[in-house]
């Protein structure tokens, strides 16, 4: 079967390479067979380790691609998008390779699968006159930096430190840097870009429209196609910036009140000033026992003298000396967060190999109010037992709370700080790797009731297969994951970046473990229409009734009564399926985020859906008491008086179905208001199917009953009503 399996990928490899070299290859620019690497070729393994960042994807365990395309023009991205889509061959993009979980070249769910690696693609075309720059997604952050030092002293951008770092991933999810205090995020001064979508077109800012152009800044872009480039607008920045690292012990018995007011000053400071917080467990240097160290590590755009003000008049518990500070330029202060010496020559920007690579992990959260400082020394207790995971917490405030958390795809904005979860270590094997991925994971249960909850929010490219993996099979209930992640990543956003991948890649051959998922979320199973709802920057969904309308003609005279109740029945079921699926997705997903008030919230938007579809439910009782009227006056009109009390009783009858129906609704009502309820919990699966059988429950009540009654009235009857029944109902239908 192996072999079996081999000779299949061969073949597979062999129609692709040969599509990709005739069918579909610019005549200009055709692609040649040394852009393309196979397993066969001597330069697969070093082009696919050329920007493996994680050691943990660098084994022969990993799964790997069946062969690796080098575009070095637009026109081979084109080509390899429609070529995979003939062979069915699924596409990973990679621009840098700093993915902390590999999902740029390897897979967890795909078994075929090729590489498209940007690295060539690496242009930076600087304009000062505009002060903007188009960058394609191959280049790195080092090389960007380095291109606007070589040509300005005042002019810098917001991103990441890290540069050896790839354009592509860090700006299409969101991007930032220890400029965010004063600036904001990388995709906050993104003003264009290029995009290859999966029809194989190239489209600019203005062909592709604003809503995709928003998706690609922060919601991932290789959920929505290539991005080729992105032109960027440069910020100012002084000659002279200055940076300091400030350490304490818990031996020396300061951290605990340090660390506390860090988190009271470090959103509120001046937004020149970016302090970075670090907890992690050192030896002591006294006694060589385990202690947690605080490190505080600083960026302040200006010189040192007006830092040492803003300090003393705003944090003096960190005591902050002049001695501490580094009076220097904007490329050696990525140098210094960095830990890279002081001094270091500008060309070491243009090194796209990290000086050591390393097995590793991460994980974010987000603080959304000051922990306690007993939660701290609990926190603190916790990282000295585990020892090895480490805590960066990057401050917010500034700019990052003055733009509204729709702006972009990134929700958190409003946070105090992100935090982000860190362990190295070089030791090979799956043994180790479960053992330090088992220390990060404890860590990060044990801080569960510090950080943000209901969602609990995480950073897309903080990637972290720990909160799942969608494999896109909607066949199972895995759109539970996809909402799962896409809630965590983007809260409310996340609903607008559905409807936008819906429309631009309805066949989901962008796609990822993680990636945006192409339809609608089921959430009441067979009761559920899915529905296309229209999401245009943040106006509200409205209450919309069914486009589905009922034949009134059938209504009146169709061939079965009981059966035409029901459907009206069945109709309102929907229609109250839909309302409360409709403000969850809109209302209640968004109003999660409102942290204590949350529930409070989101069980008055659902009160607020059951009451506008109920007149859904009204219309069921008004139709069944209607029936009951159309269907014995006449019989009744041609019987003596002394029938009428049976008639009376055949009416009861029928008010007695219409009542059973009323109750099987309230029955319905309660189940699905129970599952809203608990969809913020845990147990929010087990609630959905204790629903669901419920309301199989209660529909087949509501039908016994309706039948029950019904027999009922017609024992009732005399031989002559029966006739006279018989055909005023043969006359009406």
């Amino acid at each position: 079967m192996l072999k079996n399996m081999e000779d299949n990928d061969a073949l597979l490899t062999s129609a692709f390479i040969n599509t990709l070299l005739t069918k579909h290859s610019n005549s200009s620019h055709p692609i040649s067979k040394a852009l393309i690497h196979t397993p066969n070729d001597m330069s697969f393994t070093p082009t696919l380790q050329s920007h493996i960042r994680n050691l943990r994807f660098n084994n022969s365990t990993t799964r790997k691609p069946l062969l690796i395309v080098v575009p070095t023009h637009v026109s081979h991205i084109q080509t390899a998008v429609i070529s995979a889509q003939t062979h069915n061959l699924q596409m990973k993009i990679r621009s840098g390779g700093h993915d902390y979980e590999g999902l740029s070249y390897t897979s967890s769910t795909e078994t075929r699968f090729f590489l498209l690696d940007m690295q060539k693609l690496c242009s930076i075309d600087l304009d000062l006159a505009t002060e903007t720059a188009w960058v394609q997604s191959g280049a790195t952050l080092g090389e960007l930096y380095y291109k606007i030092a070589q040509n300005s002293k005042v002019h810098g951008f917001p991103a990441g430190v890290c540069p050896s770092v790839g354009v592509g991933g860090h700006f299409s999810g969101a991007g930032y840097g220890n400029m965010m205090r004063k600036y904001g995020l990388t995709v906050d001064h993104i003003v264009d870009a290029q995009l290859v979508n999966v029809e194989g077109r190239v489209l600019d800012r203005m062909s592709m429209g604003e809503d995709l152009f928003w998706a690609i800044r922060g919601g991932g872009g290789a959920s929505f196609g290539v991005v080729l480039a992105y032109k960027i607008n440069l910020v100012r920045i002084p000659e002279t910036v200055t940076v300091f690292k400030v350490e304490r012990t818990q031996e020396q018995n300061a951290v605990n009140d340090v660390v506390f007011r860090w988190q009271e000053v470090a959103p509120k400071l001046d937004e020149d000033l970016f302090i970075r917080m670090i907890l992690d467990v050192v030896k002591s240097s006294q006694t060589g026992e385990k202690t947690l160290r605080v490190s505080f590590v600083a960026l302040y755009l200006g010189d040192s003298d007006r830092l040492i003000s803003i300090m003393r008049k705003s944090f003096p518990e960190m005591g902050l000396r002049k001695s501490d500070c580094i009076e220097t330029n904007w490329v050696q202060s990525s140098f210094f967060f960095f830990n890279i010496p002081m001094g270091t020559p500008e060309e070491y920007l243009l090194r796209r190999k990290p000086e050591k690579l390393v097995h590793l992990k991460r994980k974010s959260d987000y603080l959304k109010k000051p922990i306690s400082k007993d939660g701290l020394n609990e926190i603190f207790k916790k990282m000295v037992e585990l020892e090895y995971p480490a805590l960066f917490f990057n401050p917010y405030g500034g700019r990052m709370a003055e733009i509204p958390t729709n702006a972009t795809p990134f929700p958190h904005r409003l946070n105090l700080a992100k935090i982000q979860y860190k362990l190295n270590w070089d030791e090979p094997g799956t043994e180790a790797s479960s053992y330090y991925i088992g220390l990060m994971r404890k860590l990060y249960d044990h801080m569960t009731p510090y950080v943000s909850n209901n969602p609990r929010e995480s950073y897309l490219n903080y990637r972290d297969l720990d909160l799942g993996i969608n494999d896109h099979d909607w066949k199972t209930n895995n759109y539970r994951t996809a909402h799962d992640l896409g809630i965590t990543h983007f809260k409310e956003n996340f609903w607008r970046l559905v409807e936008i991948k819906r429309k631009v890649d309805p066949g989901n051959f962008f796609r990822n473990e993680q990636s945006i998922p192409v339809i609608p979320l089921e959430k009441l199973g067979s009761f559920l229409l899915t529905r296309k709802i229209s999401i245009v920057g943040d106006q509200s969904i409205p209450l919309i009734p069914l486009e589905k309308t009922v034949d009134l003609e059938y209504l009146v005279f169709g061939d079965s009564k009981a059966v035409v109740i029901l459907l009206v029945f069945a109709d309102s079921m929907v229609a109250k399926a839909f309302a409360a699926n409709v403000t969850y997705d809109k209302y209640v997903s968004s109003a999660a985020s409102a942290a204590s008030t949350a529930h409070v919230v989101c069980v008055a938007w659902k009160m607020v859906a059951y009451v506008v579809s109920t007149w859904k439910v009204v219309g069921s009782m008004v139709f069944a008491a209607s029936m009951t009227y159309v269907a014995w006056k006449p019989a009744a009109s041609v019987e003596s008086t002394a029938s009428m009390p049976s008639v009376a009783w055949k009416a009861a009858a029928f008010m007695m179905s219409a009542a059973s129906m009323a109750f099987a609704a309230f029955v319905v009502d309660a189940a699905t208001f129970v599952m809203y309820a608990a969809s913020m919990e845990s147990a929010a699966f087990v609630v959905d199917v204790v629903a669901f059988v419920v309301s199989i429950a209660s529909v087949v009540f509501a039908v016994s009953a309706a039948c029950s009654s019904l027999a009922f009235a017609t024992s009732m009857m005399t031989s002559k009503e029966k006739g006279t029944f018989a055909k005023v109902m043969t006359k009406d239908t």
